[in-house]
């Protein structure tokens, strides 16, 4: 049976996509220039601290993002100062307090080497009966978010900022998820008005099946109504959104759904490991049904 060590990593990865963001350009920026195309802002948001990088000139650090106009361009508070081009590999990324995340955490190590740092840590897993063959799974994890107290006021505002990214990327994420699930490619494009769509392989699939479709931008959960034959099946209600071949989508059949999640809490304060650090913890929590064709049971004597 899949337990927390699969939601766990189910939450590492939506920290490290909002809180550490990175998105390449897709249109060379020059000098003076304040409004970037990169390949996707859905995860940027106004306000965020930002710099642009390449293995070559290294980074520009101190600017902001004052507008996002569309999903693929970003406005800065300033004119950047250098030449940037899509050749040479240029990224724009989130940064706190001029900082990088230097690392996403399990459990609660006492000797974490660079800051800021986050940890995600399995505090318990409740389970009660919820219908007369399936139990509710309740699943509760802590975020801790952990920042240098340089000065009393960036320590305090760089470590509520990252610990607001992480709780809006939650939000955003209320069915994370959560391994294990089969994957197989989407072989043509789909409308958004679609129900019959074409698959690599549809072997696997059954009538009924729970599953999504997700290119590296969107994502719509579906039902299957009916499998047609080796490549298509018809779902049981249209895809909420359109997705191109260019995005590389992905057919996901799901083994284990999480049909509730949030970070219903948030404390700040200060703690000490080796130094004064700002920090704050986000209390999580994660519901799964899971089916029990049968009660459980065992045998008594072997």
């Amino acid at each position: 049976m899949a337990g927390a060590v699969e939601i766990i990593d189910s939450v590492k990865k939506i920290i490290n996509n909002w809180a550490n963001t990175q998105m390449p350009l897709t249109l060379n920026a020059d000098a003076g220039d304040s409004i970037l195309t990169i390949r996707n802002s859905n995860r940027f948001q106004i306000g965020d601290e930002i710099f642009l990088r390449d293995p070559i000139q290294g980074g520009e650090l101190s600017n902001h993002v004052i507008s996002i106009p569309d999903a693929t361009h970003v406005e800065l508070a300033a004119p950047i100062e250098n030449n940037w081009t899509v050749n040479q590999a240029t990224y724009l990324q989130k940064i706190y307090n001029g900082q990088m995340i230097q690392g996403i955490y399990t459990g609660n190590p006492d000797n974490i080497p660079m800051y800021p740092a986050i940890t995600v840590n399995a505090t318990s897993r409740d389970s009660e009966w919820l219908t007369i063959d399936s139990t509710k799974e309740d699943f509760k994890v802590d975020v801790a978010v952990y920042t240098k107290a340089s000065t009393m006021e960036s320590g305090y505002e760089s470590c509520i900022r990252l610990t607001e990214t992480i709780i809006f990327g939650l939000k955003r994420n209320i069915h994370p998820l959560v391994a294990p699930y089969e994957t197989t490619a989407v072989t043509s494009n789909i409308d958004s008005s679609d129900t019959f769509i074409t698959l690599a392989d549809t072997s696997n699939l059954y009538v009924g099946a729970h599953a999504i479709i997700e290119d590296e931008w969107n994502f719509s959960e579906v039902i299957v109504k009916k499998v047609i034959n080796n490549t298509t099946v018809e779902l049981r209600y249209p895809a909420a959104c359109s997705f191109s071949m260019d995005d590389d989508i992905q057919f996901i059949l799901l083994d284990r759904f999480i049909y509730n999640s949030w970070p219903n809490s948030t404390n700040f304060g200060e703690v000490y490991k080796g130094t004064l650090l700002k920090a704050a913890k986000i209390s999580w929590f994660a519901w799964e049904e899971l089916l029990w064709c049968y009660p459980p049971k065992d045998t008594f004597l072997h």
